[in-house]
């Protein structure tokens, strides 16, 4: 039998959608006690950001000040916010954003470390969003958490405690390494 060129293009149409659901979106909650809360999710769930906080106490701070926040598209595609504390310069927390970026880049898989936990409702008609590429507008869910670590499937991490140097050092925080 010859194979012609419509039967590659077939062919290459069944592979694009077989490969397509196998590399699905996804987030779910790994582990969670009174104190901390873990959670697996897919690259396109995370968006960074570094917020240029003009109200804070240092506001006359000529390096600026800076928020670092991690918002996760949750499985009700609500967002859910981390934050990193202190507020630091544009400069660092623009640097934790590339290191963190370069993380979700080579990953498949991210874990992610935090304190607190998922006990609080969500917010209904809460009106802030995060723009998600290639996935959409979505609604925050007025839930926050305190992020410690993150982590992907090939080890490559980032330490709030330990920013980027050393990465994580165990057990810092007991985060899951995947099989």
């Amino acid at each position: 039998m010859r194979f012609s060129r419509r039967n590659s293009v077939i062919a290459g149409c069944f592979l694009s959608v077989f490969s397509a659901a196998c590399t699905t979106s996804s987030y779910r909650v790994i582990d969670q006690d009174r104190y901390r809360t873990e959670l697996q999710v897919t690259p396109d769930r995370i968006l960074l950001e570094c917020e240029d906080i003009k109200d804070h106490v240092n506001a006359g701070n000529p390096e600026g000040n800076f928020g670092f926040m991690i918002h996760v598209l949750d499985e009700e595609d609500t967002v859910l916010t981390m934050i990193q504390e202190p507020v630091t310069t544009r400069k660092h927390c623009f640097k934790r954003l590339d290191h963190i970026a370069k993380i979700l880049r080579n990953g498949k898989s991210i874990y992610i470390g935090t304190h607190l936990t998922l006990n609080e409702p969500r917010v209904k008609g809460n009106r802030s969003f995060s723009t998600f590429a290639k996935k959409g507008i979505f609604l925050e869910n007025g839930r926050s958490l305190q992020f410690s670590v993150i982590q992907n499937e090939r080890g490559e991490c980032y330490s709030a405690t330990n920013e980027m140097d050393p990465p994580c050092m165990p057990p810092e925080f007991p985060i899951k390494n995947s099989p």
